[in-house]
């Protein structure tokens, strides 16, 4: 439509509406659904495409039960800014009433979307903050209502996900737009009552992040380094500071050079939430260099670590979105700090979640916290902060300790526990690692004074020479799994948690999007248990049933990636990757990763059901260059009425496939591909080559029909590489192949975060199963020269070598039939019609 009907619609001199234009192409695709209290209350939900809004009216809103069809009327293209709108139109103008953002987030389509349009007939998924998933937006009466002044849709969600409710009325900063149209201060009912240029409440109940499997995707999340210290509240009054830790307790005098560097700020009051942390000589926090400074040990410089301003001036700020708050907190400091300063702003990168996180663990952080850019300051702990970890960790109450053995003193282990959902204590194993001598005889004087005679613990361990002590002190300590018995495995102690307190310890297990509540408070949870049970092994460590031997050990060294974590990936991956290597030949490199699968069945070996082409560029091609030729194939192959789909690799490269029914020979299998290919690379000389020299293939893709020989293999889909990144060969949607998704990104540790809200792009792999065309098969006997006879005796005039073919003499083959495609001597000698 473009912006015309917009733009002639409204008066800008008068409507806050931004007036636009057609915006540049996007690395991603908006969406956006706004909550518009016109004459009759409706949502408007657009999509951004072709630099415009594409926009439909829903009367009643969105519903995530497949069962519901809900209306949608088309109406005229916005401009993309209008996106990012909220506020009320004047009575008298167009659509006058209060605009609010309900949900916005990214999208993508299935296929083509300029022709699903025309169609009527539009499948997209949804990245948002509140609608996820697959969705459909079919027309009424199909194409014939496409020229109609206002066609009507039905919006749809796909059944494939669990229904969700309870949608919020704002998505942009979750506050009522009047009040931000009029620049009040409004407040979120939980955590800081309304204040009006009075003193800061004197305690807030901190926000509180939630374990998750994966980091969350889209631009609407900023994340955060998560800091290994103690959670502190700032709050100023009058140019005094006090500081608070997680539970309210004062520890302004522990941190006495934290509370006079924030005094030198001059504000006239704030509440500023942070992490008080001392940095290692590596540039990582250190919590043990933090418990050696509060303790009698050796003394390292703090730091504080702002990353939330709840409070300033009189105003507060705790419904404001996070990334306003975060600007003004910003704004507090200096531009440019020595490197001794005590005070600091926590930085934050948008989107770029899991590179970030990557980064993170490659540098031997704790792990990141996600953030979602809108949200306001909610006490207690939800969905809106989550936190990745780069390796297990979490607080446990100590119940008792054992004897020292060795020439070690004091004790040997410790003894830990957490409380399960129904608060009974429950022991988590042991840890015996992390402790110098003198934090020794220090944990020991604390120990002593709590002995009991009787387990605190519900299951105690039976063993003899152990210490019972009272469960009150708390102690941080990182691991790397679970063992199938539900105990710590390689526990390391980090140190003791005076701030929290042992009532409040309760088990976790990282969460998905589906087990997370909106706003759901923290719930003890139990270990996590493995979902195939397996027999015992002696390292502690079965996946899916299967025992592993030295699971710790590094199979991807770059990456520091396990045995385990492979492992892990394969189990999580088989459902996917199952229905293409069952029952078939695989060839398994004795190195991680690398399953090589034949293009055939274990019950039909002679016939091929698989067609394969190996895009295999030279270092030098660029990957749009690679995408450009896939999509080439696709083409040509859907002209023949082949069915088509695509995978990464797992190196730098793309394979295009077909699945076929098992009708054909190899030779015939082969003949097609080779003719495909060679009339492909035929067109495009200068790009591509059959060459499989690499001294030829400088600067071009090399299409390798090799795949499709009696024997050979191709990685698996979902297989991971036996090479550096850990990449695996992963399916794709035509729509998913852009130049953001690269080959390299898609890793044994990056999948899995995805897999839970994926879509298999394969899925209709088995049901699309075709025969090759008689013009692949039988390419000399298609028009306009019908019969193999009558072609050689057409061309029998040209050329100079001669040979016999039955009772006729021919000659060499023009290169007029070469230059068509058509490779006449392959054919000939394929048929064995040659004397």
């Amino acid at each position: 439509m473009g912006l015309a009907t917009y733009r002639k619609r409204r008066r800008f001199d008068v409507t806050p509406e931004p007036p636009g234009k057609r915006a540049r192409k996007a690395k991603a695709l908006s969406y956006v659904i706004q909550k518009h209290a016109a004459s009759t209350l409706h949502y408007d939900f657009r999509l951004e495409l072709d630099g415009v809004l594409k926009s439909w009216a829903v009367p009643k809103g969105p519903s995530t039960n497949p069962k519901d069809k809900r209306l949608a009327i088309e109406v005229e293209d916005h401009p993309v800014t209008y996106g990012s709108f909220e506020g009320r139109i004047p009575k008298g103008q167009y659509g006058a009433g209060t605009v609010e953002i309900w949900d916005r987030g990214t999208w993508g389509p299935e296929g083509d979307p300029h022709q699903a349009l025309r169609q009527g007939s539009l499948h997209f998924v949804l990245h948002g903050q509140r609608l996820t998933g697959r969705w459909s937006l079919v027309r009424m009466d199909g194409e014939r209502a496409a020229d109609a002044k206002s066609p009507q849709w039905l919006l749809m969600k796909s059944r494939e996900q669990a229904v969700r409710t309870a949608l919020p009325s704002s998505a942009a900063a979750h506050r009522p737009v009047a009040a931000r149209a009029t620049g009040g201060a409004v407040l979120r009912e939980r955590g800081v009552q309304r204040l009006q240029g009075k003193s800061p409440p004197r305690f807030v109940e901190p926000q509180l992040a939630t374990w998750v499997e994966s980091v969350p995707e889209g631009t609407d999340w900023l994340h955060e380094i998560k800091f290994d210290g103690y959670r502190v509240q700032a709050r100023i009054d009058r140019g005094k500071v006090a500081l608070h830790t997680r539970t309210g307790r004062d520890w302004t005098a522990r941190f006495s050079e934290v509370a006079e560097a924030l005094g030198k700020l001059e504000l006239s009051n704030a509440l500023i939430d942070g992490e008080v942390a001392v940095m290692a000589e590596d540039g990582v926090t250190s919590f043990q260099l933090l418990q050696n400074t509060l303790g009698d040990g050796e003394q390292h410089p703090l730091t504080y670590y702002m990353f939330d301003l709840l409070y300033l001036n009189g105003r507060d700020l705790s419904g404001e979105p996070l990334e306003q708050r975060k600007h003004a907190l910003h704004g507090l400091l200096p531009a440019k700090l020595p490197k001794t300063a005590i005070i600091r702003y926590s930085d934050h990168v948008e989107g770029q979640g899991e590179a970030f996180h990557l980064a993170a663990c490659h540098k031997g952080l704790e792990g990141i916290i996600s953030k979602r850019r809108s949200g306001p300051y909610r006490a207690g702990r939800s969905r809106e902060w989550v936190k990745s970890k780069c390796r297990p960790r979490q607080e446990f109450v100590i119940g008792g300790y054992t004897l020292p053995r060795g020439g070690r003193k004091s004790f040997g282990a410790l003894l830990l526990g957490a409380r399960d959902a129904g608060g009974k204590l429950v022991y988590a194993g042991r840890v015996g690692t992390g402790f110098n001598a003198t934090l020794l005889r220090s944990l020991l004087a604390q120990l002593h004074p709590l002995e009991r005679t009787r387990s605190p613990f519900a299951d105690a361990p039976v063993e003899h020479g152990i210490h019972w002590v009272e469960p009150k002190l708390v102690a941080e300590v990182s691991f790397a799994n679970w063992t199938q018995e539900h105990l710590l495995r390689q526990a390391a102690f980090e140190g003791l948690r005076e701030d929290k307190r042992a009532r409040d310890v309760v088990m976790e297990t990282p969460q998905t999007g589906e087990q997370v509540g909106e706003h759901a408070k923290a719930k003890p949870l139990s270990p996590p248990r493995p979902s195939v049970r397996g027999s015992k092994s002696r390292d502690g460590d079965s996946v899916a049933g299967v025992t592993l031997t030295h699971p710790m050990r590094i199979v991807y060294t770059p990456e520091g990636f396990t045995k385990w974590k492979l492992a892990s990936y394969i189990e999580r991956a088989t459902r996917w990757m199952l229905p293409h290597v069952i029952e078939r030949p695989l060839m398994i490199l004795r190195c991680p990763g690398g399953v090589g699968t034949w293009a055939a069945r274990l019950v039909d070996l002679k016939h091929p059901d698989r067609l394969v082409f190996d895009l295999d560029p030279h270092e030098s091609v660029k990957w749009p260059r690679i995408i450009a030729v896939a999509r080439e194939f696709k083409r040509r192959l859907e002209e023949y009425d082949l069915p088509v789909f695509v995978k990464t690799s797992g190196g730098k490269g793309l394979h295009v496939s077909g699945p076929l029914r098992r009708v054909h020979t190899w030779a015939e299998l082969r003949a097609a591909a080779e003719r495909i290919a060679g009339a492909i690379v035929a067109e495009h000389p200068g790009d591509l080559t059959l060459q499989i020299s690499k001294t030829k293939r400088t600067g071009k893709i090399l299409i390798d029909t090799l795949r499709n020989l009696r024997g050979a293999t191709c990685v698996a889909p979902y297989s991971p590489r036996a090479r550096a990144g850990a990449t695996i060969s992963l399916p794709l949607a035509w729509a998913q192949l852009t130049p953001r998704a690269r080959p390299e990104t898609f890793t044994i540790a990056t999948w899995p975060r995805r897999a839970k809200r994926r879509v298999d792009p394969w899925r209709e792999w088995e049901a699309s199963r075709a025969r090759l065309p008689a013009a692949l098969l039988h390419p000399l006997s298609a028009p306009p020269l019908r019969g193999f006879l009558k072609v050689l005796r057409a061309i029998e005039a040209s050329g100079s070598r001669r040979w016999r073919c039955g009772h006729s003499r021919v000659r060499a083959f023009p290169s007029a039939f070469l230059n068509r495609g058509i490779d006449i001597q392959r054919s000939v000698r394929d048929m064995n019609l040659w004397h």
